[in-house]
């Protein structure tokens, strides 16, 4: 059928039922986890509400999106973060030649942004670097801006060493000196600890997230994706976690943290550690995806791992011109309210 946006169809999904959604994904040329149904059905069932959308056309889903809503400045955003299975946005494409699938691209994205519309006023898409037609977004008026992230090729574990910065092997050395320890576990609770933590220091609110970590985690170890990294202290302290999740042979850190107690002895870079070299020897992983969004995110620590960086794209769109314009003119009032203010105070 030739691909056009009017007979395009956009549905509802289920996020409790995504067998269908998940069996069309995986078609796809882009990188998504094998299990990411499970995913998105723990996030929405302990996080937060998703919406998950499929695009049907003659009678088959072609590609679809997911998101959950968020408030900003009286907006209302359609937003998902990168690492939540590579893009949030997809199409499947495998069996099509490039020309056909760029057109498939653009009707799929075009059928979006009057359904989402409704609902939303800004529309964000994280999209995976494989996607058919990038440049669609641009010709159809959508913002583009670049993401970041790095991934290491696993090789094996010596050549890895090898190319770590001095200060980040220093740091894997003097954390073992020091006693500390780092490896698999299926310790759920360490890494809830670590998290919490976290959030703490950052003053972001309370979150119960231990019942998505079990969920998660239980969905992708028993279906051989995934694997939880500890490093601990001499005294049984929690230091640091990471959670591996993979599909084929392509594997990313879904989650870590550190503790802050233990944020300059060195077990952020040995869990991390230990996690590459337990990917390295086994020989059946080509790719760690150490992920980030922001150059600032991903440099510092993760610089240190020198590993290649790569490009992927959010792409943003107004899908509600008119509240777009009413926010801008009852911003420019409260700055002119506040100037004259300043003025007369």
């Amino acid at each position: 059928m030739a691909s056009d946006a009017s007979t395009i169809e956009c549905r509802l999904a289920d996020p409790e039922d995504l067998a269908a959604w998940d069996s069309a994904r995986a078609e796809s040329r882009q990188r998504c986890f094998a299990n990411a149904g499970a995913l998105l059905r723990s996030l929405h069932r302990n996080l937060t509400p998703l919406r998950v959308i499929e695009c049907w056309q003659g009678g088959r889903i072609v590609g679809g999106c997911f998101g959950w809503a968020r408030g900003d400045g009286g907006l209302r955003r359609f937003q998902t973060p990168v690492t939540i299975g590579h893009g949030s946005l997809w199409v499947r494409d495998a069996s099509l030649a490039p020309s056909p699938a760029q057109s498939l691209a653009r009707d799929v994205t075009q059928s979006l942004v009057p359904h989402l519309a409704r609902d939303f006023d800004v529309i964000d898409f994280f999209v995976d670097p494989r996607f058919p037609d990038i440049r669609g977004f641009s010709q159809a008026g959508w913002t583009v801006s670049p993401y970041q992230t790095y991934q290491m090729a696993l090789a094996d574990a010596d050549s890895h060493w090898r190319g770590l910065e001095r200060n980040l092997r220093n740091h894997v050395s003097s954390a073992k000196k020091k006693g500390l320890t780092a490896e698999p576990s299926d310790d759920v609770a360490a890494l809830e600890t670590v998290l919490s933590d976290m959030a703490q220091r950052r003053g972001l609110p309370p979150v119960n997230i231990r019942p998505h970590l079990d969920e998660v985690y239980r969905e992708f170890r028993s279906a051989g994706h995934g694997q939880l990294f500890v490093a601990r202290r001499p005294t049984g302290e929690i230091g640091a976690a990471a959670l591996i999740l993979w599909e084929g042979r392509e594997a990313g850190v879904y989650m870590s943290a550190v503790s802050g107690e233990h944020g300059r002895d060195g077990a952020n870079p040995l869990v991390h550690w230990a996690a590459i070299e337990w990917l390295a020897q086994r020989g059946a992983f080509d790719m760690l995806d150490l992920y980030g969004t922001e150059p600032e995110e991903v440099g510092r620590f993760k610089k240190q791992f020198n590993a290649p960086l790569a490009w992927g794209w959010q792409v943003h769109r107004t899908a509600n011109p008119g509240m777009q314009l009413r926010r801008s003119l009852r911003e420019t009032w409260f700055n002119l309210k506040q100037t004259v203010r300043g003025r007369h105070g």
